[in-house]
């Protein structure tokens, strides 16, 4: 993952005006031969999950510009200082950005409702429930939240 993270940062590419991977169309090719580094590399998924999120292009500029912390989502200066456009967006951006907490939330809960119903019926000899029981624990740890 550190390697990852070294060789790959998220940065904004001001001609395009959007977010990337650094060197990822350019790989080391003796890293690819590390199967841990190259299944990352080729995985956007889980690249995403190290290093960091892509977001959409218009967020991406208003960070750029300085208008919006990327740590909090919150105006880096008020709102009577900031463009109304820019304000309008950010608002857009946390009400969907809420909602797939909110779901991820909500899975998280599921799981450990299985993982509960699991663990119950792994107590009384049950190798299905033990089997369901480690993948819920599994997903549940690999979960994250946007």
């Amino acid at each position: 993952s550190a390697l990852v993270m070294f060789r790959h940062p998220v940065v904004f590419d001001p001609i395009r005006a959007e977010l990337g991977f650094a060197n990822i169309d350019s790989p080391d090719v003796e890293l690819m031969d590390y199967e841990p580094y190259a299944a990352i590399v080729k995985n956007k998924d889980k690249l995403q999950q190290i290093v960091g999120r892509l977001y959409c292009k218009e967020m991406a500029i208003h960070v750029a510009e300085g208008y919006i912390n990327p740590k909090t989502w919150c105006l880096f200066s008020g709102e009577k200082e900031t463009p109304s456009f820019i304000c309008e967006a950010l608002r857009r951006w946390n009400s969907d950005t809420f909602e797939i907490e909110m779901e991820n939330e909500k899975e998280e809960e599921n799981n450990c409702r299985r993982i509960v119903i699991a663990s119950q019926s792994s107590s009384s000899g049950n190798s299905s429930a033990s089997k369901l029981l480690s993948q819920a624990s599994s997903r549940s740890s690999n979960m994250s939240v946007l």
